[in-house]
């Protein structure tokens, strides 16, 4: 009897081990296409919504700080992910708050310059060879209405929510890995 219940205490630790290990690689992934994303931002930022939005309120360094921090602290989460200490956790902490201030900070301006953010998409729209017919403008002004604006807000918040409770329950990774070495 007393075999029995081992083995099944040792498949649970095998299937928690399972299930930690896919948990580490969706964080790896997050913040891997998070630093990939700014990357590729900061090489092609002159066509991009977010650098023309802080340009047109003369604030484009405040964008080049937001990538640049956002670079390192990616960075440094994808290599404290691959090689656990403590500080890995409160880094990926502090990436998903710059990357939602960012966010925030965007929305804001995007609110006061909704016409400008208009014209941008349509422009992106139709260099991609779609067309703008009236379905399309009236799909704008719903997506850039202050309502469309602040639902993808929250829909991007929503994501961070999930990253949270992810990096949250596998904060462990992050601290025995640091106490052990």
């Amino acid at each position: 009897m007393e075999q029995i219940n081992r083995s099944i205490s040792y498949a649970e630790a095998v299937e928690r081990m399972f299930m930690k290990t896919k948990s580490i690689y969706f964080l790896f992934g997050v913040f891997a296409s998070a630093f990939l994303k700014s990357l590729f931002m900061a090489v092609t930022y002159p066509s991009k919504s977010d650098y023309i939005l802080f340009h047109s309120e003369g604030k484009p360094h405040l964008f080049f700080i937001f990538l640049g921090t956002l670079l390192l602290l990616d960075a440094l989460v994808i290599w404290l992910i691959l090689r656990p200490k403590a500080i890995g956790f409160w880094l990926a902490l502090a990436s998903i708050a710059v990357s939602k201030l960012e966010e925030f900070t965007a929305l804001q301006i995007a609110l006061r310059n909704n016409d400008l953010i208009k014209q941008l998409f349509i422009e992106q729209r139709e260099a991609r060879g779609r067309l703008m017919d009236d379905n399309a403008l009236r799909m704008t002004d719903v997506l850039f209405s202050p309502t469309g604006l602040y639902a993808g807000f929250f829909l991007m918040l929503a994501g961070s929510l999930l990253v949270l409770l992810v990096l949250w329950r596998n904060r462990d990774y992050f601290f025995k890995s640091y106490i052990w070495r």
